[in-house]
């Protein structure tokens, strides 16, 4: 078996079996032919059956391989740039003094071709640059690549090798210390929730957003250029088709550059299937990119020579009134939603102090063991506040404890002493009980 690509494995062409080195196998074979065999089958009948035993060690011999490929090609090229690091840094300590070197990180790619004699000379330079270092643990004897702390530099060589007379002079002129100022734009939904005063305009992103997003549009209107980056995954792809689609909409032509194809294609991808026919996507063949341009046009003309005028105008009008009346209803609704939400995040007043819901949710709950047996309904209504003020209240805790134990007569009737009958009646009044008492015995 021969992949072609030796040294670049695992990185070259796939194995497959090598027709000469076959063909002497099968020779060696004939030569001690199995006797059984050679009575039963002639010599090309041998042959083929070998061949078809080749192929079968083949075919099961290379998902092996394909998973071991798979798994080595990142440890490769680690191996690969590590070395490379490791020899930069020798290089940079052995001509520190003769031919002093620096290593640099850029951010950024001006890629130009440069018409050389009778050829083309393609090039690529960063377009910012900061200087970095390169040392090694001596632990582990890993390679640890610093930022130096360095101001960060706009590389403007690129530029002047390409002659263009006004590199040199922006290389000379200063960076300004004064952050842009924006003003902020105003769009009709998400965007300009809550508020409904001045002039918004329309938003077109097809695709789902947040305020991040929304950032971004609002600089691009009044920036020369906003970078935004983020790891794999953060929705950048997602944000670029949303921009896209917004300058198509408002008739301005967008120019997307990647330094992959599968990016432009899945970009592509993202693009609502309305307006893809728009899009062209010039990538390794110019052929396919002129394919691709002249089907857009072609669909263009198809669309443009059914249009009735008239019609449209009339639908334009027609979908632009019930836009606004869906933004109106949307104002509506952020405007109640903002009530409700005032009415639960601002202060109300229980027993004299100022408490928010949340607080008075917090107090409820941490209460619930002490009052939670109590089942009546109680609100905030006048109807349910308490019957007596603090002082009230204190006044009648302080009456309970002078009472005592003698609670229990609190409600019985005693008469006056004005209702009872005067000494000399009283004692009459035994006098004759007395005389009863005698008379009866």
């Amino acid at each position: 078996m021969s992949n072609g690509q030796a040294p670049l494995y695992p990185f070259g062409e796939p194995f497959a079996l090598d027709e000469g080195h076959l063909i002497t196998w099968i020779a060696q074979r004939n030569s001690t032919p199995d006797s059984q065999l050679a009575k039963t089958h002639d010599a090309k009948q041998r042959e083929e059956r070998l061949k078809q035993k080749a192929d079968a060690a083949l075919q099961e011999y290379l998902p092996q391989w394909n998973a071991w490929a798979e798994g080595e090609r990142p440890r490769r090229k680690s191996i690969s740039l590590y070395g490379d690091l490791f020899a930069l840094r020798h290089q940079i300590e052995a001509e520190e003094t003769a031919k002093p070197q620096e290593l640099v990180r850029g951010v950024g790619i001006a890629s130009w071709q440069i018409p050389f004699e009778e050829s083309i000379v393609r090039f690529e330079y960063p377009l910012l640059t900061q200087a970095v270092e390169i040392s090694i643990d001596e632990k582990s004897i890993a390679l640890d690549v610093r930022p130096r702390s360095t101001d960060t530099r706009v590389e403007m060589d690129a530029f002047a090798a390409c002659s263009l007379p006004a590199s040199t002079d922006v290389e000379r002129t200063p960076p300004s210390d004064k952050s842009v100022e924006f003003e902020t734009i105003r769009f009709h939904g998400l965007s300009s929730r809550g508020s409904s005063h001045g002039k918004a305009d329309e938003l077109y992103f097809p695709l789902p957003y947040n305020e991040e997003q929304v950032t971004i549009i609002q600089r691009l209107e009044k920036a020369a250029g906003v970078a935004v980056q983020g790891p794999p995954g953060t929705g950048k792809t997602h944000t670029i088709a949303n921009v896209i689609c917004h300058y198509l909409a408002t008739g301005r032509r967008v120019l997307v550059t990647s330094r992959g194809e599968p990016a432009l294609q899945v970009l592509q991808s993202k693009i609502p299937e309305e307006v893809r026919a728009l899009t062209v996507v010039l990538m390794a063949s110019d052929r396919e990119g002129v394919r691709q341009f002249q089907a857009s046009i072609e669909t263009i003309q198809h669309r443009v020579s059914q249009l009735n005028p008239e019609q449209t105008l009339h639908d334009i009008a027609t979908l632009e009134s019930a836009i606004d009346r869906a933004h109106h209803e949307l104002a509506s609704i952020d405007k109640r939603i903002d009530e409700i939400a005032i009415a639960q995040l601002s202060e109300i007043e229980v027993d004299g102090v100022p408490m928010r819901a949340q607080k008075l949710a917090e107090l409820v709950t941490s209460g619930l063991e002490q009052h939670g047996w109590f089942d009546d309904e109680i609100t905030l209504s006048p109807e349910n506040a308490p019957p007596l003020t603090e002082e009230e209240a204190g006044k009648l805790r302080e009456a309970r404890r002078k009472v005592g134990q003698d609670l229990v007569y609190v409600q019985a009737n005693y008469p006056s002493a004005d209702s009872l009958p005067a000494t000399v009646a009283i004692a009459e009044l035994h006098e004759t009980l007395s005389s009863i008492r005698r008379i009866e015995a």
